[in-house]
């Protein structure tokens, strides 16, 4: 099927996307994936109360409503460190699946009045 889909995209772009999609949901759906619809709607549902998936929308509505389940905490501003790194392809295209992602973050502490961190990232698109 993948090889269909990159000659689809190849020819059509992305708008080979929605009756791609649309086979793939029939296709799932007459797979018997149904009869483990619970067990997965259970695993997300634990991901959410356990705040191990986090959710948040651009569009106001549905961000209230993420806000009103409880279902999205902002990161807090304080003087601690942190570091979150987000990398999205929401327009997805084959180029995607050939990029190696690679995140390096060293502290120093050596200095403790003038601590300082560094961080390398590096996206490495390997030819095909």
């Amino acid at each position: 099927m993948l090889e269909l889909f990159e000659a689809c995209t190849d020819s059509e772009g992305r708008g080979f996307l929605p009756s791609f999609m649309q086979v793939l949901l029939e296709q799932t759906l007459s797979s018997g994936v149904v009869e483990h619809l619970p067990d997965l709607i259970s695993t997300f549902q634990t991901a959410i109360v356990e705040k191990d998936l986090q959710l948040y929308s651009t569009d106001s509505d549905v961000q209230e409503l993420f806000e009103q389940n409880n279902w999205y905490k902002p990161i807090p501003v304080d003087l601690e460190d942190r570091l979150a790194i987000f990398d999205s392809n929401i327009g997805w295209n084959k180029a995607d699946r050939g990029v190696t992602r690679n995140a390096v973050y060293e502290v120093n502490l050596s200095a403790l009045a003038a601590p300082s961190a560094e961080l390398i990232l590096s996206w490495l698109r390997e030819t095909f």
